[in-house]
């Protein structure tokens, strides 16, 4: 008889798989004979060999079981971001790396852009041309009337012909190092900044929005 070693039932001699559990297969060629033929001196011979062989096939049937039962995971592996190229030890930037923020709108830029520089101007306000801008150059520009002498600031047509007040060379206005400076060049009539006289050969430094009179003519101060 073969006994089973799972559930230690009894199994016909010539058994394969135990019958009641159906779980154990029988060695073949294991089985020992249960002959009355056979002394104990014989049984006892064969058992060592017949038990060695049964519980090197428990060990390799219970392996089999804890493998089918293993579970067997992947290795995990974690993409990494591709490092700048460097070339002579600085970042290469032939390969810019994309901002986060592009594309999202709610993403502010700040980008200072240097206002363009405009030199400083008299405006006519008061005059037969309102409106009329005079560029105000590094050095002296003169103001007056271009009749014998030349002028930088021409006063002529900006009078009424019977009320010609401003004189040939009034007075000067002088830009240096951003700094606007008129002059009176001893006028007849007078130069005034902010209804103010200037004596002759007087200067005074001109500021936004200050207003000379030249004449009848009155000019805005812009810089």
């Amino acid at each position: 008889m073969r006994t089973c070693p799972l559930c230690l039932s009894t199994n016909p001699i010539d058994a394969v798989i135990c019958g009641r559990c159906g779980k154990f297969r029988f060695p073949a060629g294991l089985a020992r004979p249960e002959s009355p033929s056979h002394d104990s001196a014989e049984n006892t011979d064969e058992y060592p060999a017949y038990a060695t062989q049964l519980v090197t096939r428990l060990k390799q049937v219970a392996a089999d079981d804890e493998s089918a039962n293993r579970t067997v995971r992947s290795p995990i592996t974690l993409a990494k971001a591709p490092a700048a190229e460097t070339v002579g030890g600085g970042t290469d930037l032939s390969h810019p790396v994309a901002s986060p923020n592009i594309g999202d709108p709610s993403a502010s830029v700040s980008v200072e852009t240097p206002l363009p520089h405009r030199d400083p101007r008299l405006i006519v306000i008061r005059g037969a041309a309102v409106g009329t801008e005079f560029l105000v150059y590094e050095g002296p520009n003169y103001v007056g009337r271009s009749a014998d002498k030349p002028v930088d600031i021409d006063l002529t047509g900006q009078e009424m012909p019977e009320q010609v007040w401003s004189s040939r060379q009034h007075a000067v206005v002088t830009l240096e190092r951003s700094i606007l400076v008129i002059e009176d060049l001893n006028s007849l009539n007078g130069t005034f900044v902010n209804r103010s006289r200037l004596h002759p050969g007087q200067q005074r430094v001109l500021q936004g929005d200050d207003v000379v009179q030249v004449g009848t003519v009155q000019f805005k101060v812009v810089i």
